[in-house]
């Protein structure tokens, strides 16, 4: 599970290593996982993101949210996020891998359970995600 301060952390490594880059292909669902969770259709992850430049990334509970023109990265609990400089091998097995223009990339891999997607701006109708938001909204800084 991905805790506050850890998203937090996580949201401000993605900021410091990919922001800026131009996202140059997109592989979901490489690695079939039982509890590997989907926000969307994963298939369409690649035609959603591809050419997207990745902007800022943000926490809010256990959940890192990055930001591509009008569509949305979001990575939840027990998903591991992995930097993968250029010419560094790529994990044989991932749910998610997002490669960019210099040949770095990113991937995601679930151990136990995780949720992960990506979704164009304010599409995403998950109850738990809509009620961290307001909750943020209520009580900013916790």
């Amino acid at each position: 599970m991905i805790e506050l301060p850890e998203a937090v952390s996580i949201a401000g490594q993605i900021n410091e290593t990919i922001y800026g880059k131009r996202i140059s292909g997109v592989v979901a669902g490489h690695t079939p996982h039982k509890l590997a969770w989907y926000y969307g259709d994963h298939e369409k992850y690649s035609q959603l993101l591809l050419g997207k430049t990745i902007g800022k990334a943000t926490s809010f509970g256990g959940l890192v949210e990055i930001k591509t023109g009008n569509a949305n990265i979001l990575f939840g609990e027990g998903v591991g996020i992995r930097f993968h400089a250029r010419n560094e091998p790529r994990p044989a097995k991932h749910q998610l891998l997002i490669e960019f223009e210099d040949q770095s990339a990113i991937s995601a891999s679930v151990q136990m359970y995780g949720g992960m997607g990506s979704f164009v701006e304010g599409e995403l109708d998950n109850p738990y995600t809509k009620w961290l938001r307001r909750s943020l909204l209520r009580y900013p800084g916790v």
